[in-house]
């Protein structure tokens, strides 16, 4: 809990410095396109940021209304709580990390958008499988 209130919190944080330098950026460019551009690129990290500092708070949310739930013999909720928390720090990583291509494009161009976007699918390849040899399904199996 501790964790995703300070992800939240360190979330909010940059997109204050992020949109200051920005908002710096756009008040001296000149052209119209280029204000657009930085426009929409304000906006992509902006939505990505927003909506991952969103889940870690939602899961803050749920946890501490898991922590107030006393756990009644064959009652699941509880456990249900703990499986959305979970859901909402996993929202929460994947939209930190995915904002991170649209910073690469303010700060390198296009092709650093590119670049980096080929490494964040590269890096969700490898970090998304199926756990092994966690006793899950046994665990599972036992509730049957």
């Amino acid at each position: 809990m501790t964790a995703q209130s300070f992800l939240a919190s360190t979330v909010l944080s940059l997109l204050t410095l992020i949109t200051g330098k920005v908002w710096d950026i756009l008040r001296s460019a000149s052209n119209k396109w280029d204000r657009r551009l930085l426009i929409v690129q304000l906006l992509t990290i902006s939505a990505t940021m927003l909506f991952s500092a969103n889940q870690f708070l939602q899961g803050v949310r749920l946890m501490t209304h898991a922590g107030f739930m006393f756990p009644v013999k064959n009652d699941t909720k509880v456990d249900n709580i703990m499986r959305k928390t979970e859901s909402c720090q996993w929202l929460g990583l994947r939209s930190m990390y995915i904002s991170l291509a649209p910073i690469a494009w303010v700060v390198g161009g296009g092709r650093a958008f590119f670049s980096s976007s080929v490494a964040l699918i590269l890096f969700f390849r490898q970090i998304d499988k199926k756990p092994e040899g966690l006793g899950y399904e046994e665990f599972q199996a036992s509730y049957i």
